[in-house]
């Protein structure tokens, strides 16, 4: 029986958590489950493992830089991945400042970490404006926002299982992935997170697959 995680606080309180950290900072296709543990709380936040593919397409940066994604990731480093989209009215500005502050802890754990952004509106999300769009969060380094080819970007929702319901972008879930250095193995969240649980997410995920912090 699915047990409730006691550090998953309920939607309202997340949602108000996320907006004061806005406020703070100025604003293999298809998924082989390995296991999935459900944190109910009231339906609004569930975590899974599963092993996910990443396709081999190229994507391009905020700088207008290629990257080609399935070896960008595969670069021995601990990360974080979502999607979101700039003209986004609801959650996309929330989980991305939740990003914004947790970063600094994330980079504290694990120096050579990423977190890879996506956007879901390619068309729209030209690399100016998502530059300008990542401004006001103050990307370190490590943190990448990526736009891309329609086409690519749908091959990478459909590997990592995100494709949303008739292709209505406003329909898209709040989803944080994150991965050990190695591996293919990701956690799944589905649901908005504040910064403090997602750094606690993502040290759970580097324990468990047994880092060591001169191993991050």
């Amino acid at each position: 029986m699915p047990q409730r995680n006691p550090m998953i606080p309920p939607m309202g309180r997340r949602a108000a958590i996320a907006l004061s950290a806005s406020a703070l900072i100025g604003a293999s296709l298809g998924a082989t489950p390995a296991e999935a543990t459900t944190y109910s709380d009231s339906g609004t936040t569930v975590q899974t493992t599963a092993d996910y593919r990443v396709p081999a397409v190229t994507l391009r940066d905020r700088f207008d830089h290629p990257v080609r994604l399935d070896r960008f990731l595969a670069a021995g480093r601990p990360v974080v991945m979502e999607f979101f989209f700039t003209s986004c009215p609801t959650i996309c500005g929330l989980q991305n400042a939740t990003l914004a502050v947790a970063q600094r802890q994330f980079v504290k754990i694990s120096p050579n970490m990423l977190v890879v952004s996506i956007s879901i509106d390619p068309a729209f999300d030209t690399p100016a404006r998502i530059r300008a769009y990542a401004k006001p969060f103050q990307p370190l380094p490590n943190w990448h926002l990526l736009t891309g080819r329609p086409s690519a970007v749908n091959q990478v929702l459909s590997a990592f299982d995100a494709t949303y319901p008739g292709g209505n972008k406003y329909l898209h879930e709040p989803l944080i992935y994150i991965r050990p250095a190695t591996g293919n193995t990701w956690r799944r969240i589905n649901g908005l997170l504040d910064s403090h649980q997602l750094v606690a997410a993502y040290r759970d995920v580097l324990s468990s697959a047994g880092m060591t912090a001169s191993a991050r």
